[in-house]
């Protein structure tokens, strides 16, 4: 009760149907469900929905549900609920900061690698096809050795050693010029720096 802020005494005893925090709109579901859990012997998947504080604040929550049985006999539902609203509103935030993210990758007038930790390519703007030639598809998925046609072999190990020592010391690494090899021949001449990306405590 303290997740929708009713004490139990306002709850015990009424309907599911008629509890003031959940909302209008879910409530033929709700009564849809447990009508199969008590007719059927099916118990209802767990799901997330909103319900309404007695502030009127939307609330999260998360719902598991099961079966009570006496004797054989099935005697009713019990519901386990939680709180879920701030895990909610964190991938919101989430999702928002990505849609950010994706937004600036992607308008971005220098072209931008993504490697991971083993220096295979994950994603790359499409500044990165009008530098080189090759498109997302050409290159995605291949570690930055396998690139011998765009990276010439006295340039590759300049670039695997600034790789290495990034990841090595989880520091970003200091602007350096090299050349690349376009799909048509012709030499690009490009300044590149190193920055990680956390996702979990290692990069």
């Amino acid at each position: 009760v303290d997740i929708v802020g009713y004490s139990r005494e306002e709850i015990v005893g009424r309907h599911f149907l008629d509890l003031p925090f959940l909302r209008a709109e879910d409530r033929e579901e709700f009564a849809r469900e447990f009508a199969i859990a008590l007719e059927e012997g099916v118990v209802p998947p767990v799901r997330e929905f909103e319900v309404v504080h007695r502030s009127g604040e939307p609330v999260f929550v998360e719902a598991a549900f099961s079966l009570v049985r006496r004797r054989g006999r099935l005697r009713g539902v019990l519901v386990v609920v939680r709180d879920v609203t701030e895990r909610r509103r964190a991938e919101a935030a989430l999702r928002e900061s990505e849609d950010r993210f994706r937004a600036i990758f992607e308008n971005a007038y220098d072209e931008i690698i993504y490697l991971d930790r083993y220096g295979r390519i994950v994603d790359r703007n499409v500044k990165g096809e009008n530098m080189v030639g090759y498109t997302f598809e050409e290159v995605a998925g291949k570690r930055i050795t396998e690139l011998t046609h765009i990276i010439a072999p006295e340039q590759m190990k300049t670039v695997v050693k600034l790789f290495k020592r990034a990841i090595k010391s989880g520091q970003q690494r200091g602007f350096a010029e090299f050349e690349l090899i376009h799909k048509n021949g012709s030499t690009v001449f490009v300044e590149a720096s190193i920055c990680l990306l956390y996702t979990s405590p290692s990069p």
